[in-house]
């Protein structure tokens, strides 16, 4: 007689569900209301884009990763808010930027490391309310264009070389951060709040283990999550109360599901629309559902309310 381990029991409906997913086919991408932009993936409402993820609001921009709030902005990484950029990684509120990093509130900056509201820098570094310097030194507005159209001459690596030169002899911050209240341990977050552990993320409140996360409240363990609340553990956007989900969307009280859109109360779900009370794609009565729920919650050890 074979004896039947309790834990065996207990993996049937993780078993299904992953059956379930194994047996449907999956979209070549993730995006939504994209308009004219080949080649993304993992990116929302853009416009005009190529090759571009993991981000979203976008428009007329290539190669970027990451963009948040972008308009013609060409291999640019991790940056927000700005406009006319190149080859900027970790930006924000850049405007005509080139080769910077670290870089907010600048305007018509090239090969500039963590410069805070400068206008007209080129290869400076921790300079904030600055115009007319190269390199850390102060010009004249005429001396300053003049020596800048001769340094544009030159290859980029050479003024990349320079720039890194003289980055080494001030001093880096220990964490990249703005405008946060109240969120140790964490990296290049922006307008959070009580939060732990939240590396690029923006707008996050009293969440924790997240990661290219935006405006998330009361989550946990997500990424790449927009817009969502009462979530744990997934990838997903605009969603309410879920748990275990990949690649969903617009859903509320959904667990273990993937790539589900517009969905609520359901359960180990693939590829559904606009669906409700469905456990492995199969519909149910409002009341066989909570009833079949709670069996696979006590199945998988979840606690129960009184």
């Amino acid at each position: 007689m074979k004896i039947i381990n309790q834990k065996e029991l207990m993996m049937d409906f993780l078993e299904d569900y992953g059956r379930l997913k194994r047996s449907l086919p999956i979209l070549p991408r993730d995006s939504l209301d994209n308009e004219d932009s080949p080649y993304v993936n993992s990116i929302h409402v853009i416009k005009n884009c190529y090759y571009c993820f993991d981000g979203g609001i976008a428009e007329d921009s290539a190669y970027c990763y990451f963009p948040y709030k972008i308009v013609d902005c060409f291999d640019c990484d991790y940056t927000f808010e700005s406009q006319l950029c190149y080859q900027c990684l970790d930006c924000q509120r850049c405007y005509n930027c080139a080769y910077c990093q670290d870089c907010l509130l600048c305007r018509d900056c090239q090969f500039c490391y963590f410069c805070r509201d400068c206008h007209d820098c080129f290869g400076c570094v921790g300079l904030h309310h600055h115009k007319y310097c190269i390199f850390n030194v102060q010009y004249s507005e005429k001396e300053y264009f003049k020596k800048v159209a001769e340094l544009k001459k030159l290859p980029s690596e050479q003024n990349l070389k320079r720039l890194k030169k003289l980055s080494i002899k001030y001093p880096r911050r220990r964490v990249a951060s703005l405008k946060t209240e109240n969120c140790p341990y964490g990296n290049y977050i922006t307008n959070c709040a009580n939060s732990y552990w939240i590396f690029d993320g923006i707008g996050d409140e009293d969440s924790a283990y997240l990661y290219q996360s935006k405006f998330c409240k009361g989550s946990l363990d997500m990424d790449q999550a927009y817009e969502c609340e009462f979530c744990y553990s997934g990838k997903g956007a605009f969603s309410y109360q879920c748990s275990h989900v990949d690649l969903c969307s617009h859903s509320r009280d959904c667990h273990y599901c993937f790539r589900c859109e517009y969905c609520e109360h359901c359960w180990g779900c693939v590829n559904l629309n606009k669906a409700k009370y469905c456990i492995l794609n199969k519909q149910y009565s409002k009341e066989e559902y909570f009833e079949k729920i709670n069996e696979i919650k006590t199945e998988l050890g979840w606690k129960m309310k009184n």
